[in-house]
């Protein structure tokens, strides 16, 4: 059984308020043995902290009298270095510390706090095995980041508990979205704690209901309602073990995680040779926001001239789908593309649209679907450049716009295959970028196409890394493109 608890709680008196909880719990849900007991993020007096091991032994011998597992978050005079951090912790029921996961990120939510925090340090993200599940922890701001969930996914995590504490500002319908993101993307259960109060001096103050359990379909389970003590989701981890024994739709299965390991590798040199002591007061993060702000502004800086306002025309056309057994493909495509182009032009020629986005298979209809090979698959691919991205980059001069589009593309360079492939043209008609879907349904059979995961080798030897993630400089911004489903992978 899995309790997810909305009473704040206070580091004070932790041992004392952890057993009269969980007492509290099996009034309401009868012999609750053997569950697991999600608190939110605890309060805590910053100017007296109490030690990690102090703390965690009350509450290790609050789960060792109820039988529980007891899972939760707060700040503490870390164990390791007597520095203020916030500490993730589960408890088992024989009163041990079974998993401890300082927090990652600075407490950005409550404006900075005095504390230190992982940032810029090796995180393991260990994962605790319990009959509820593989758990691991992402405490307040650390759900919001998807590579620490890949991180937890990939060691085998099934179940992410994320104790926080919830404000109503301006990022807060964010972070509801990031939690249901982060079970779409693990394929896992997401568990969420918050308190419905906190005490400021002698006022209970309500905070936003945020508790809930987030399903990997991107569904909520169950929210709790405003001002409940207990939350009793319907719980089942052989319903999401039976889903992650499936292949479609299996986000840690067809992410292809070693398309991304070189960047993030490059990245961690980069960030070594930047490397910088952390930060552990409130003044001193905000000093390191600013910082990086500054920094971002300058990596997003763009020389030249720029355009800050403009239109981008989202044309939907009709398509004729080209099916293998479709006699004259060339004559449908080019139908397909002419008709595209007219219903474009009615509104291209405004003069503040600068962008025009044709959707995926906008020739040719996705057609690669049922028993295709890549011969049959080839009948419909396009190159770049070639005489289809000739007529839309006269197109692009004649309404001065950028284009982008997406199509079946084959490469001489790799004879035999077909890519799915995004394309953007400037308003001289230059083709000034090249995608190529990095995730698609060749993983589990449906198409016969091939992604850079397949040719990984040979396609970085013929065009370079960055040839898998190209982003341009235009007066309309940095553009970059991504086609279908590759948007649900953060990484890309």
């Amino acid at each position: 059984m899995l309790i997810i608890t909305q009473e704040p709680w206070h580091a004070d008196a932790t041992g004392a308020r952890l057993l009269s909880l969980a007492e509290a719990a099996a009034l309401q849900f009868g012999d609750i043995r053997g569950s697991l007991l999600l608190l939110p993020l605890g309060e805590a007096d910053w100017e007296q902290l109490r030690p990690e091991r102090e703390l965690l032994a009350e509450a290790c011998a609050a789960s060792n009298f109820h039988g529980i597992h007891i899972a939760g978050a707060v700040p503490v005079l870390a164990a390791h270095s007597d520095e203020p951090q916030t500490v993730g912790f589960v408890v088992d029921p024989d009163g041990n510390t079974a998993l401890r996961v300082p927090k990652i990120t600075p407490d950005f939510i409550e404006g900075f706090t005095d504390s230190a925090c992982e940032l810029g340090r090796p995180a393991e993200l260990p994962i605790l095995d319990t009959p509820l599940g593989r758990l691991g922890i992402l405490t307040g701001e650390d759900v919001l980041y998807s590579h620490y969930a890949r991180v937890l996914t990939y060691n085998g995590a099934e179940v992410i508990l994320n104790p926080c504490r919830e404000r109503r500002d301006a990022g807060f319908e964010s972070r509801l979205r990031a939690r249901r993101t982060r079970a779409y993307e693990s394929s896992a259960y997401v568990a969420v704690a918050t308190p419905h109060s906190q005490l400021s001096g002698d006022v209970s103050v309500r905070l936003p209901c945020a508790s809930a359990l987030y399903l990997h379909d991107q569904q909520t389970v169950e929210e709790a309602g405003q001002g409940e003590s207990f939350l009793r989701p319907d719980f089942s981890i052989e319903f999401l073990r039976r889903k992650r024994s499936t292949l479609f739709m299996n986000q840690p299965v067809y992410m292809r995680s070693m398309l991304y390991a070189p960047g993030y590798v490059q990245a961690a040199a980069d960030d070594q040779a930047a490397a910088r002591e952390m930060p552990a007061t409130r003044d001193g993060w905000r000093e390191e926001a600013g910082r990086r702000i500054a920094a971002q502004a300058e990596a997003n800086r763009i020389d030249g001239q720029t355009e800050d306002q403009y239109s981008a025309l989202l044309v939907q056309n009709e398509f004729r789908v080209i099916h293998m057994d479709t006699p004259n493909p060339e004559e449908i495509l080019r139908q397909n593309l002419d008709e595209a182009i007219g219903l474009a032009a009615r509104s291209a020629f405004v003069p503040n649209v600068r962008l025009v986005c044709f959707p995926e298979f906008f020739m040719t209809g996705s057609g690669g679907f049922g028993k295709r090979t890549p011969k049959t698959l080839e009948r419909i691919a396009i190159t770049y450049p070639g005489p289809e991205t000739d007529i839309l980059s006269e197109f692009a001069q004649k309404n001065h716009v950028y284009v982008a589009g997406s199509t079946f593309e084959k490469d001489p360079r790799f004879p035999e295959r077909v890519f799915n492939s995004a394309f953007i043209l400037n308003d001289s008609g230059d083709l000034i970028l090249h995608y190529r879907k990095l995730h698609c349904a060749d993983i589990w059979g449906q198409l016969p196409d091939t992604t850079p995961g397949s040719i990984y080798s040979r396609l970085v030897e013929e065009l370079g890394y960055d040839a898998l993630f190209p982003v341009v400089d235009t007066p309309l911004g940095k553009l970059a493109a991504m086609v279908c489903f590759d948007h649900t992978v953060p990484e890309t």
